[in-house]
């Protein structure tokens, strides 16, 4: 997970006109809870990998996902995450999503009743307007659904 603080400081919004992130809604399960705590715990750290077009036709992924030489790009981790918790099917590999599979637009279906929310679209400016008031807004929810970017 970025922290939006960390995403501003570091100024990692420079390379991104605007970016929208997703709640997960649902009533998750203390095992699931745990299940995502663990995978969290699993993967920090670990070195982040670009999306080649090559990794749609595979059936799952070449390395399984306690290698610490496993790297994940962005939706490949979301989707990982997301079976790890039961929430996709487990025999569909995590490479094989990418960030469009996300989308509002696609209505991905998750398994156990959960949900995605809709889309909130954070706009990046040449100024740090935007991301500063991203930064207070989340520095004061201390509770809420988690935010999945």
């Amino acid at each position: 997970m970025v922290n939006i603080s960390d995403f501003r400081d570091y100024d990692w919004y420079k390379q991104y006109t605007c970016m929208s992130v997703r709640r997960l809604h649902g009533n998750l399960t203390e095992k699931q809870l745990e299940q995502l705590e663990e995978f969290v715990k699993m993967v920090i750290g670990r070195k982040y990998n670009l999306w080649k077009p090559t990794s749609l036709y595979r059936r799952k992924s070449t390395l399984p996902a306690h290698n610490p030489d496993r790297a994940f790009f962005c939706s490949e981790l979301v989707a990982a995450a997301y079976k790890q918790a039961s929430l996709l099917p487990s025999h569909s590999a995590s490479c094989t999503y990418f960030p469009g599979s996300f989308a509002e637009s696609a209505n991905m279906m998750l398994l156990g009743g959960a949900s995605l929310g809709p889309e909130e679209r954070i706009i990046f400016h040449k100024s740090q307007e935007i991301v500063e008031k991203a930064a207070a807004t989340s520095d004061n929810a201390s509770s809420g659904p988690c935010t999945l970017l």
